[in-house]
């Protein structure tokens, strides 16, 4: 489910965000139900939808590519620590 957010973005450069939006929610409760990843099964919808082809689904479906800010909150909690228990 971590990859919701990124596959409304993804999906909202070929459809409008709420009709993304509502797909990616359909997607969710699908993905669990089924116990299947989350980007297939958006995958799929989409295609139903006729976006296939508008969606980069390779980078999509890489998590390591919505880390955004983590990186440097991580840092910024470790030398906080680091002074904490000097």
């Amino acid at each position: 489910m971590i990859l919701a957010e990124a596959a409304v973005f993804g999906l909202a450069t070929a459809m409008p965000r709420p009709k993304a939006e509502e797909l990616v929610k359909r997607a969710c409760r699908q993905a669990v139900a089924e116990n299947r990843p989350l980007i297939e099964v958006v995958k799929r919808l989409a295609q139903a939808e006729g976006v296939d082809s508008a969606v980069d689904w390779k980078l999509l479906s890489k998590p390591e590519n919505y880390i955004g800010e983590s990186n440097k909150i991580i840092d910024r909690v470790l030398e906080r620590a680091s002074k904490l228990s000097a």
